[in-house]
C-alpha cells in the first residue's frame, strides 16, 4: 500500500524530447530504507492501447539505455514505467553509518549483505520501487487492462522476482 515520496507531472528531460507517440513523462521517486532512493519514469502514451509495460534496466545503468526499447512500446500504443536497478541510473548511492563497519558509501550491490539481518531482507530494494510505481499508478485510475513487466540483465532478474510474488503483473520476459 506504500506511495512515492515525490511524484512530478509533466517532467521535461531533454534526452527523451524526440520520443513519438508520448503525452508526458511522469518522475517518481522513492526513498527506502537507509536513504536508498529509486527513481522512476512513467512514460505516458499519447494514443494508448491501455496496457502498461514495466522496463527494468540492468546493471548497465540507467534505463535511458533502453531508450529504443522504450520508444519500440510507445510507438505500439504501451504506456512504459521505466525503473533502474538499485544505485544505478539516477538512483543515490548514500553514505550509510552501520555499526561493525563505521560509514560505508554503498556503491555496489555486493554490499547489500552488510544491511541485511533477520528483521530486514536488501531484495527490498529491487521489488520495492515496482510495487510502490504500480500503487500509485492504481491510485491514479490510469485503470490498464494489463501490467507486463520486461527486464534486461539484472532487470532480467527483478522481472522474474517481482512477476512471482505480485499479480498484477499478467506477463514477464526476462531478456
Amino acid at each position: 500500500s506504500k506511495l512515492p515520496d515525490l511524484v512530478e507531472n509533466d517532467i521535461n528531460d531533454s534526452r527523451y524530447s524526440d520520443m513519438k507517440n508520448l503525452e508526458r513523462i511522469d518522475k517518481i521517486t522513492m526513498i527506502m530504507d537507509y536513504e536508498i532512493n529509486s527513481i522512476a519514469y512513467l512514460f505516458l502514451a499519447e494514443e494508448s492501447n491501455e496496457n502498461l509495460v514495466i522496463y527494468h534496466q540492468g546493471h548497465k545503468g540507467d534505463f535511458i539505455i533502453g531508450k529504443e526499447t522504450i520508444q519500440f512500446f510507445l510507438k505500439q500504443g504501451y504506456s512504459v514505467l521505466a525503473l533502474s536497478m538499485p544505485l544505478h541510473g539516477m538512483n543515490n548511492q548514500p553514505i550509510v553509518s552501520l555499526q561493525d563497519h563505521g560509514n560505508i558509501k554503498l556503491s555496489v550491490h555486493n554490499q547489500f549483505f552488510l544491511l541485511d539481518s533477520p528483521q530486514f531482507s536488501s531484495i527490498k530494494f529491487f521489488v520495492e520501487p515496482v510495487a510502490i510505481s504500480l500503487n500509485h499508478i492504481d491510485q491514479m485510475m490510469l485503470e490498464f487492462k494489463s501490467y507486463n513487466m520486461v527486464g534486461v540483465s539484472g532487470g532480467g532478474w527483478t522481472t522474474i522476482v517481482y512477476s512471482a510474488i505480485d499479480d498484477r503483473i499478467s506477463q514477464n520476459y526476462s531478456v
